[in-house]
């Protein structure tokens, strides 16, 4: 390895050149993928296929899943551009806009749920559902089998233990990784282990989803969004300025309250609901309420609004339907997210009731994979946003070379003798 040092001002900038890694830059493309815009349940070719709130995706053995929870069933796009109910049913009601809920286990055709919303693979093909207003988690066996895998729909509550008497209180999001366990955003983060109990875990305040990276937590949270090292360590990065959350006296925000980070530039991060791990140190999510797509990135702490148009005080409604280029799309309450294994997004875009995919041109480089990896102090943008921030530019410039870049971790100007 070849080392070469610059000096900026007072901040110290070490470059450390490995070998190269492929890397692409440029604006990423929204398309839809299925779903006609029309309110409905029909199934059939992509495109012309309906939904009715679609609110979690999934993806996996060439096949997208979707939770749509509104009509009370859990969809497949399969890899022929077909859409497919594979799991729950019931007729619409008069309306038109719902389907009456329910609850019962056995073949997935005739199972009911009630408010499916998350939903996570597992690692032998099966699809875990949460079950929202069943107060349960499901799951889809690949045999086509709907079971109730922890929790009682009867009895909601928050009780930990073995699955069968586990309680759960509407969960919303949920995800698996890679050592088989699942995490589910109930009242508090829940996690459910390979060997079948129920356990609460310290993180959060209000969890409403969660994205699982390299054994890395990411919980978009009412307060934000938390990330949990696997270490048990945690941050928060808030979605109001720190003080206000701190300052409300709740106990529950105490111990986030001594870990909350500030934003570069002190930057509004919104209000996060679907969230999906990009990287270790990147997280792209939805805030329905100004109807945008945003990433995180936790070394950086920088927030960028990548799809949709900003509008923090809501005085507007900033929702629409475009697809195209990244900066100009636009989303209607978009929800759940999910990555495949090519690094593309899929949204469950629930107000345009469609299903939208999002092709990065730009994939986000793993400071552990990079060619080139910046250290720099605070003060290089501390009385500036992040794009227009000394370490940005040289970030900038060197990736429009061909020299794929990473900001891998920024030196604390009080620390820089140790």
């Amino acid at each position: 390895m070849r080392l070469a040092t610059a000096l900026v001002g007072p901040v110290f900038l070490l470059l450390c050149f490995a070998s190269p890694v492929s890397a692409e830059n440029g604006e990423g493309v929204v398309q839809t993928i299925a779903g006609s815009g029309i309110s409905g349940v029909a199934d059939g070719e992509s495109l012309r296929a309906q939904f009715l709130m679609p609110a979690g995706v999934a993806v996996g053995s060439g096949k997208i899943y979707v939770s749509d929870s509104a009509a009370q069933r859990i969809k497949a796009i399969l890899p022929s551009g077909i859409v497919r109910t594979v799991a729950g049913g019931g007729p619409l009601v008069d309306s038109g806009l719902y389907v009456r809920g329910g609850y019962r286990d056995g073949a997935a055709l005739q199972a009911r749920f009630n408010r499916p919303t998350g939903i996570a693979l597992g690692q032998h093909g099966e699809l875990y559902i949460a079950d929202t207003y069943n107060h349960c988690i499901r799951v889809l066996s690949p045999d086509g089998r709907v079971s109730t895998f922890a929790g009682n729909a009867r009895k909601p509550g928050l009780r930990d233990g073995p699955r069968p008497v586990a309680q759960f209180t509407r969960p919303l999001g949920i995800a698996t990784d890679t050592e088989g366990n699942l995490y589910v955003a109930d009242v508090q983060l829940r996690k459910i282990t390979p060997t079948g109990d129920v356990v609460s875990l310290p993180f959060g305040s209000t969890p409403l989803a969660v994205a699982v990276k390299n054994r890395t937590l990411f919980i978009s949270d009412l307060i934000g969004i938390v990330v949990v090292a696997p270490d048990g360590t945690q941050k928060l990065f808030p979605s109001t300025p720190v003080r206000r959350q701190c300052n409300t006296g709740n106990p529950a925000f105490a111990s986030l309250c001594k870990s909350a980070e500030r934003l570069s530039g002190d930057a509004f991060l919104g209000f996060p609901l679907g969230i999906a791990a990009l990287s270790r140190t990147r997280v792209m999510f939805t805030d329905v309420r100004s109807d945008t797509i945003r990433t995180l990135d936790i070394v950086t702490k920088n927030v960028d609004v990548v799809g949709g148009v900003a509008n923090e005080d809501f005085s507007a409604d900033g929702g629409g339907y475009r697809n195209g280029p990244m900066s100009a799309s636009r989303y209607n309450a978009p929800y759940g997210l999910a990555v495949d294994a090519t690094g593309r997004v899929l949204l469950a875009d629930a107000g345009n009731k469609r299903i939208r995919s999002i092709q990065l041109d730009e994939h986000p480089t793993d400071p552990s994979t990079a060619s080139i990896v910046i250290f720099g102090g605070p003060s290089v943008y501390y009385a500036t946003t992040w794009p227009q921030s000394i370490a940005a530019l040289v970030q900038s410039d060197l990736n429009r070379k061909g020299r794929p870049v990473a900001v891998a971790a920024q030196i604390d100007q009080q620390n820089t003798g140790d």
